[in-house]
């Protein structure tokens, strides 16, 4: 799935083994995700690409999470308007670690996360054009363009690709073809 734009992009409430995965998470107006589960009550967030809010919420939260103990987080990109340990607050554990920074967050989760912060080149945009002010930041393009679909926004960073991360291009082939078939 796409987010783009929402006002607190995905919330998640007291399901057990919940999977969030292969999503692209694009320039929501606070959080990415809200998570409210209790800490025995796992949900999983792995393979999503996460881009940075609003250049005015850049203070606010990217992600809302009760207890650290209810997300395992793994293999995710994070496209950031400052560098991860500049990023004030990344995630709000408000009943337990409190507000960290994303190496702090990566550091909590341990040494499966495999996430990166970087840009993940989206088919669409890669980089950003060339009249582009210094300072700007490339999702803030990518939002506005017209008509913007799915394989718009299919990371083509070679190392995201082979990891797997963002959407997946097959099961948007696999839905291609069936759409087709059926006409």
């Amino acid at each position: 799935s796409v987010i783009l734009g929402g006002f607190q992009g995905l919330q998640v409430y007291q399901f057990d083994r919940f999977v969030i995965e292969n999503n692209v998470f694009l320039r929501n107006l606070i959080a990415a995700a809200v998570i409210g589960n209790r800490p025995e009550r796992k949900v999983t967030f792995r393979n999503n690409i996460v881009t940075d809010s609003l250049e005015i919420k850049k203070e606010i939260q990217l992600f809302e999470i009760p207890f650290d103990a209810s997300i395992e987080q793994e293999n995710n990109c994070f496209f950031l308007r400052l560098p991860g340990d500049e990023r004030k607050n990344i995630v709000w554990f408000y009943q337990s670690s409190g507000k960290l920074k994303l190496p702090e967050w990566f550091a909590l989760k341990g040494g499966a996360n495999r996430s990166v912060v970087q840009n993940p080149r989206f088919a669409a945009l890669p980089e950003l054009p060339e009249t582009a002010k210094p300072g700007a930041f490339l999702p803030d393009f990518l939002v506005n363009i017209e008509n913007l679909d799915f394989s718009d926004l299919l990371a083509t960073d070679p190392d995201l690709r082979v990891r797997g991360v963002g959407l997946d291009p097959a099961a948007f082939e696999a839905s291609a073809g069936r759409s087709a078939g059926s006409n």
